[in-house]
């Protein structure tokens, strides 16, 4: 409600600025048709008064000037009010769309994994599981279109930004790495909505095997 009232205050503003702008303008013309009329009409009175009707009215001619300047310079800066209003209320809008998209996913997450659960623990033969992956495939595919990405884990360096270990092997020294995951994790628009869970432990070189 406050930003529909700023916005129409603004506008309000630049209305009357535009309408002060152009009575300037006729105040002007009108002025430099007395100062043609004064400078072409041959006159019975003297130079010296001609000459000072001519400076009165160039004075008022600079005058309109500068006031028309004035408003004009007025008008641009409302107008660059008013454009940075409307970017800040897209993206206020943009940041609010994004937040509610990300509780949305958050809350769909642990159905995705009772899914997976289903599907893994279901025999292969089954055509209705074969049905149920491809929905399952067809759902994950939306979200991904829409920002959702799962972490790698399985295999890889470990990397407290995006793992969570929960559990350690014995043999754990050294360098670290995944040695199954727990709970998959998840980006969304590339920000960490939910680290994996994952078990860790010491990487072994081909020549230690």
């Amino acid at each position: 409600m406050t930003n529909k009232k700023d916005k129409m205050q603004q506008t309000d503003e630049t209305c009357e600025v535009c309408g002060q702008n152009e009575a300037l303008d006729n105040e002007a013309k009108e002025a430099e048709e007395l100062l043609e009329e004064a400078t072409d009409k041959p006159c019975d009175c003297d130079d010296s008064v001609d000459s000072a009707v001519v400076i009165e009215v160039q004075d008022l001619l600079n005058e309109f000037a500068k006031e028309k300047e004035d408003l004009v310079n007025k008008i641009l800066r409302l107008q660059a009010d008013f454009d940075n209003y409307r970017q800040r209320m897209q993206n206020q809008i943009e940041d609010i769309r994004s937040k509610a998209n990300e509780s949305l996913v958050l809350e769909l997450l642990p159905v995705i994994d009772n899914f997976e659960r289903a599907i893994n623990a279901a025999p292969e033969d089954s055509s209705f599981v074969s049905g149920v992956k491809m929905i399952f495939q067809q759902l994950l595919k939306t979200l991904e279109d829409h920002g959702l990405q799962p972490i790698n884990a399985l295999g890889e360096q470990f990397d407290p930004n995006f793992h969570e270990a929960v559990r350690m092997n014995s043999d754990s020294d050294g360098e670290l790495v995944v040695t199954s995951e727990l709970l998959k994790g998840y980006l969304f628009k590339g920000k960490v909505i939910r680290a994996s869970m994952v078990e860790v432990g010491a990487k072994h070189n081909e020549e230690d095997e």
